[in-house]
């Protein structure tokens, strides 16, 4: 009896090769871009910069952060402060905050509709399925752990009309 191959991986539970082939992986102080259209396409993971917006994001997460030369604290909204988010593309940097074990994602969506991923962590050796929140159309998000956190895999990237239901990330 012939069997279709993608009923027979249906059956034993296997994932098509292409959904695999979209993992996206970053350690502590990388940074890549992906672009979802056409196709999936991810650039190789680089050095990232910390910008104005992660260190406003880290005084936030971890007040004693805060330079206190720096007078007063401005708003997230504060245009000098938002990145600036190149259109078409998705710009990623995983970021551990200095000095604390606290780990963050930055995510800046240039694509007019909200995009939505899946992300495995690795924390220690044990590698973990975390809930994620879904990032707007041309905004940063902000995902942020309480953990040291050696890598994280990210995939199933979908761009999405509203919210799907999930709280955004901002």
């Amino acid at each position: 009896m012939r069997v279709p191959i993608g009923l027979t991986l249906m059956l034993l539970g296997v994932m098509p090769i292409e959904a695999s082939a979209q993992v996206l992986s970053l350690e502590p102080g990388e940074a890549a871009t992906v672009k979802l259209v056409p196709k999936f396409v991810a650039s190789a993971p680089e050095p990232a910069a910390i910008t104005p917006f992660d260190a406003f994001v880290f005084s936030q997460i971890v007040p004693e952060i805060a330079d206190p030369d720096e007078g007063q604290m401005v708003a997230m909204d504060d245009p000098a402060l938002i990145p600036t988010i190149t259109p078409g593309s998705i710009r990623l940097r995983f970021l551990a905050v200095p000095d604390h074990p606290d780990t963050m994602l930055v995510v800046e969506n240039g694509y007019d509709r909200a995009v939505r991923y899946r992300a495995t962590i690795t924390v220690g050796e044990e590698q973990i399925d975390t809930s994620i929140c879904i990032v707007p159309g041309m905004r940063p998000g902000i995902e942020h752990w309480p953990d040291s956190i050696s890598e994280i895999s990210l995939y199933d990237f979908r761009l999405i009309k509203g919210d799907d239901g999930l709280a955004p990330c901002f």
